[in-house]
């Protein structure tokens, strides 16, 4: 009777082992599929990302090497004082600053400075109307 017992135990474990290594052996394989797929992703939007990186440098190189060559022939024309008079203006426009004489004013078209558009006006605190008084103040 013990024998049987152990027999039918051993006979159980080996239909519980051949029945479910067919799920199992499916499981693995999905996972090792679905881990695989995702590394192509990964390995996709990386590629994608480095070519936009090289595109955009190649894009910078190229405008930058068609400006060189334009502006070259031009800039060996110029005299050192309208190099110079370039040059102010160019830091001018790269601080966002219009360019301007010693005195503050604007250079007109013609190069001749103007006055300022305020020049000349006083401000005064005459004609504006009371402040509203706060919200603690009560009358």
């Amino acid at each position: 009777m013990p024998d049987d017992q152990i027999k039918n135990s051993i006979i159980s474990t080996n239909e519980i082992l051949l029945g479910s290594a067919n799920a199992k052996s499916m499981a693995a394989m999905y996972l090792n599929l679905a881990h695989a797929a995702g590394m192509a992703s990964q390995n996709a939007v990386s590629n994608q990302q480095h070519l936009n990186i090289l595109g955009a440098a190649a894009v910078a190189t190229g405008a930058s090497g068609l400006l060189r060559t334009g502006f070259a022939s031009q800039v060996e024309n110029l005299t050192p004082a309208e190099r110079l008079d370039l040059l102010q203006k160019l830091l001018a426009m790269t601080n966002n600053n219009q360019p301007a004489t010693s005195n503050g004013a604007a250079p007109a078209e013609d190069g001749k400075a103007t006055a300022p558009a305020d020049a000349g006006k006083e401000t005064t605190d005459a004609g504006k109307a009371p402040a509203a008084p706060a919200a603690g103040d009560a009358g």
